[in-house]
């Protein structure tokens, strides 16, 4: 557009763009385009219009008094202090004998008892060296 004022916004997770003062908020319509945080073009023309481009895309959009209010989040349950656990959370000590397993018993077998090959030193040819021609 020729003879008119532009600038780049971003578009807030609210689908809102401040313009001078002014706050316009982006149509349902452009949900697919996902333009959240995504930057556009807002373009004033000479009678006082605003234009919003999105790329080569015409953006539909309302004038917005305030930003719309965020969502309230859910009450959380009051914690428990910590030298206090709740009844279900206590654990009764137990009287039945456990066994113990040695440490490296899980491991038996799981490892080659020899050399590894690829822990081993390279293997050098045996034999007379090369002959070298000068």
């Amino acid at each position: 557009h020729v003879l008119c004022h532009q600038e780049e916004r971003v578009v807030q997770n609210d689908w809102t763009v401040s313009w001078c003062n002014r706050i316009v908020q982006l149509s349902v319509v452009h949900q697919t385009r996902s333009l959240a945080r995504k930057k556009i073009m807002v373009s004033e023309l000479l009678d006082g219009t605003l234009r919003l481009t999105f790329g080569a895309h015409v953006l539909s959009w309302t004038e917005v008094a305030t930003r719309p209010l965020k969502p309230k989040p859910k009450p959380q349950p009051p914690a428990t202090s910590s030298h206090q656990a709740p009844a279900q959370a206590r654990r009764q000590p137990s009287m039945a004998l456990r066994t113990v397993t040695p440490p490296n018993a899980n491991f038996e077998g799981r490892f080659p008892s020899g050399p590894v090959p690829f822990r081993s030193p390279p293997l050098r040819e045996t034999g007379p060296p090369p002959e070298t021609t000068m």
